[in-house]
């Protein structure tokens, strides 16, 4: 049989003291940890069982101790990733924080995190299993596809419940799945977890809400394609994609309108400009005007509403968070940590 590709990382054989900083280096793939008051870094582990899915999606299951996870307002530029994790837990649970948004995530709850969006989560004690899906693959079936940042499907309902148990089953076949096998449970995965998320069963491959799916990708595409032209306009968009102004205001009106869509995708390609080392030679307005902005003013205040800080304090964050960690375990130690490279080369990240 032709198994699907296993990565398997754990500090049970590092000494001690270097098992929180080896965990918490591997795992700033996703979040930047700190302990809390009820973190027991006498004892720490941490294990992290993932398997590749088709190179499309990433199933893991985690266990660890008590901690604080956090992804920033410069982490999705910053490491370009552009995913939904979907998560149950087995035991334990987190309490997480998004904004207003604040949650409870308790054993057979589904939560949803965005990686496209800031994060914070204080867990207890915890084993839980995740679903890692790149928005482009479950975004053009979901309602509210930029809203899903840290709900709570509470367990009890039938779709959370059917969709935990989906996540539960996974873990059981995980080791024995073909990779013909793997790639036959995408689609209906991606739909199972599409109808929790949308809190109804209707067929998500047909009627209109597909065809707006599709015009929503089309859409995008072409606003992603010019967005360094400062005269970018509706009128454009609606000529190259052949549509009113009316439906394409339709379209993105949980986005809060075209205009304000533009606005946030031409910041955070600024923003991976800006933090990233190679272009930091490059003058901030010359950024901003390369991402469609006429004005630098307009772009430094657009940018510290956004993200909390300047154009110049993001550039300097940027620097300080590409300093590497030098204290790299030894690989036999650990296992492996091959996860780390499929969620930055291998799955899809582009919507």
């Amino acid at each position: 049989m032709n198994a699907i590709d296993k990565s398997d990382f754990s500090t049970k054989r590092l000494p001690g003291g270097q098992r929180f900083d080896i965990w918490r280096e591997s795992i700033a793939a996703l979040f930047d940890i700190t302990p809390t008051i009820r973190t027991r870094m006498d004892g720490f582990n941490a294990s992290l069982t993932s398997y590749l899915l088709n190179d499309q999606i990433m199933f893991s299951r985690c266990e660890t101790a008590a901690q604080k996870f956090e992804r920033g307002p410069l982490r999705p530029a910053n490491d370009g990733l552009d995913h939904y994790l979907i998560q149950t837990h087995l035991r334990g649970g987190q309490a997480v924080r998004s904004g207003s948004r604040q949650g409870e995530a308790e054993p057979g709850d589904i939560l949803i995190i965005d990686l496209a969006e800031r994060h914070e989560a204080t867990t207890s004690d915890f084993e839980h299993l995740s679903l890692v899906v790149p928005r482009s693959l479950l975004a053009p079936f979901l309602k509210r596809p930029d809203s899903q940042e840290g709900r709570v499907l509470k367990r009890g309902s039938a779709l959370a419940d059917i969709a935990a148990a989906h996540l539960r089953m996974i873990a059981t076949k995980a080791n024995s799945l073909s990779r013909d096998e793997a790639t036959l449970m995408i689609e209906p995965t991606l739909a199972l977890m599409a109808s929790a998320l949308n809190g109804d069963t209707r067929n998500i491959e047909n009627g209109a809400a597909s065809i707006a799916a599709r015009l929503m990708q089309r859409a995008k595409a072409e606003i992603e394609r010019n967005l360094h032209l400062n005269d970018l306009s509706i009128t454009t968009i609606c000529g190259a994609i052949g549509l009113s102004r009316a439906s394409l205001y339709r379209l993105f009106e949980h986005h809060g309108g075209v205009r304000a869509y533009i606005q946030e995708r031409r910041l955070r390609r600024a923003a991976e400009d800006l933090t990233s080392l190679a272009l930091a030679h490059r003058y901030i307005y010359d950024i901003a005007f390369n991402w469609g902005f006429s004005s630098e003013a307009h772009f430094s205040r657009a940018f510290k509403a956004r993200f909390g800080l300047s154009p110049k304090q993001a550039r300097d964050m940027g620097r300080a968070g590409l300093r590497l960690n030098s204290a790299i375990a030894n690989p036999t130690q650990v296992g492996d940590r091959d996860y780390e490279t499929w969620l930055s080369q291998v799955l899809p990240s582009v919507s």
